[in-house]
């Protein structure tokens, strides 16, 4: 069953066009999370000449930022199950003459590196969706240093995040499948539990496990242009297939209930959207 979910996500992001509409996303992303990924870097003590993992790093925004930091005398590792996420990063990488970062296609729950190699890990916005989290942890403290540290960002939950939980509730409703199940199954808010989270790290042998919620605000001149942009993001991955099967009609009702129901969060500067994330971190 891990193992079907994880093809069927690594699937979502395959063909050029998903990983395309993603990473014309990018800026957007910046705004709203670039001081918290600087943040995870911080924490995870990301400094000059670095050797570090990047678990999910996708198309690489926070790789470039770590690499940036870690200088010629580092390294970072940027890891995905998605080759094609990772060839556009590699691309971009180039571009931007950052030398510095290898690519490895790799699942999280399958390590596949040599043990007590990494001064720190980080993940952005991806354990959430790994089947088997406590195998992904335990292979990712296995290949820190000792007194390595491992730094994650993920969403808090449903209610700290109403953009982007009150679409998937309509989409939820019109596809006519739960897209937001609780629990152990993997999806956007499964780890926004913050002692949950914290326990699952202390689990695996992570100490002083700390959590702290970081606050994150989608502005936008309406809920229009904000719903927009974010189409475009959905599009590129799961929830984008599931849209598809809908009829033109039903497409058309749903995007204007969820620009209706966004409109909460419009007044005269806008569009201001409440979102948040959790950042947790672990000592090896």
């Amino acid at each position: 069953m891990a193992s079907d979910q994880n093809e069927e996500t690594s699937k979502s992001w395959e063909t050029a066009e998903q990983v395309a509409a993603w990473n014309r996303s990018r800026a957007d992303r910046e705004r709203l999370l670039g001081e918290a990924t600087e943040l995870m870097l911080r924490e995870a003590g990301v400094r000059e000449g670095t050797q570090l993992l990047d678990i999910a790093a996708g198309t690489g925004d926070q790789t470039f930022k770590a690499a940036r930091m870690i200088g010629p005398a580092g390294n970072v590792v940027a890891t995905d199950i998605s080759a094609t996420m990772l060839q556009v990063l590699a691309e971009i990488a180039k571009q931007e003459s950052l030398t510095n970062i290898q690519t490895h296609v790799m699942d999280a729950q399958h390590v596949d590196l040599p043990t007590d190699t990494f001064d720190a890990a980080i993940s952005r916005h991806g354990l959430m969706f790994v089947p088997e989290l406590e195998q992904a942890l335990t292979g990712i403290r296995e290949v820190l240093k000792t007194g390595g540290k491992f730094a994650a960002l993920v969403w808090s939950s449903p209610d700290n995040n109403p953009t982007l939980s009150l679409p998937m509730t309509i989409i939820s409703r019109y596809a006519g499948i739960p897209i937001m199940e609780g629990g152990k199954k993997p999806g956007v808010f499964s780890l926004g539990n913050p002692d949950l989270l914290a326990e699952a790290f202390q689990t695996v042998g992570f100490r002083d496990v700390t959590v702290q919620a970081i606050p994150h605000v989608h502005r936008y001149a309406s809920a229009v242009e904000f719903s927009r942009r974010g189409r475009e993001e959905v599009s590129a991955g799961p929830l984008g297939e599931i849209i598809k099967r809908l009829s033109e009609e039903e497409r058309k009702q749903m995007h204007m209930e969820i620009i209706r129901a966004l409109q909460t969060f419009e007044g005269p500067a806008g569009f201001v959207g409440p979102s948040e994330s959790l950042l947790v971190v672990g000592i090896k």
